[in-house]
C-alpha cells in the first residue's frame, strides 16, 4: 500500500493507467501535464502524469511549473472519490 499521493503512488497509478488498453485507446489523441494535490495542503506541492497519447511516460513530484490540468480536493472527497462514495461528474462540481 501507497501513501496516497507520495511519489509511489503517482507512479502506481501511472503503470495502472498504461495497463487499461480501453483508457489507452480511449485517449489515444490526447497529451497533458496534470497535477494532483489535497486542498487545504498546497504547501505540500502534489504529485502530476504526464501523459503522451494516452499514455503516462512520465510522473513524481509537481512542482510550480506549468500544467494542463490541476485536480485538487479535500483529503475526504478524494477518499469518497476513490470509494465510489463521490462519482466523477459530482466530484467536478465540488
Amino acid at each position: 500500500m501507497y501513501v496516497f499521493l507520495s511519489e509511489e503512488w503517482i507512479k502506481a497509478y501511472g503503470d495502472e493507467w498504461n495497463k487499461n488498453e480501453r483508457l489507452l485507446n480511449d485517449l489515444k489523441r490526447f497529451s497533458a501535464r496534470i497535477k494532483y494535490l489535497v486542498e487545504g495542503n498546497e504547501a505540500k506541492d502534489g504529485v502530476y502524469i504526464k501523459v503522451e497519447n494516452g499514455k503516462v511516460v512520465e510522473t513524481g513530484k509537481a512542482d510550480e511549473g506549468n500544467y494542463d490540468f490541476v485536480l485538487r480536493a479535500t483529503l475526504d472527497n478524494w477518499k469518497k472519490l476513490a470509494t465510489g462514495d463521490m462519482g466523477p461528474r459530482a466530484a467536478m462540481l465540488t
